[in-house]
């Protein structure tokens, strides 16, 4: 379950732990890759945000004003 990338809380009722504690202390060095998720979403965000800013339309809209 946990390497078809499952979610972790789907891991722990499937094994009838009481709370994702438990999960995470059993099998938390087997989620590593989960971890690096919302930082690579951020990354992109903030390049997207750069890439706008940065854009020729953006920067002659700032000569124009």
């Amino acid at each position: 379950m946990i390497r078809a990338g499952d979610d972790p809380n789907l891991v722990q009722a499937q094994l009838g732990h009481s709370s994702i504690s438990i999960t995470y202390d059993a099998y938390g060095h087997l989620f590593p890759d989960r971890l690096d998720e919302p930082g690579a979403d951020l990354d992109q965000l903030i390049r997207r945000v750069r890439a706008r800013r940065e854009s020729p339309r953006t920067l002659e809209e700032k000569h124009q004003v």
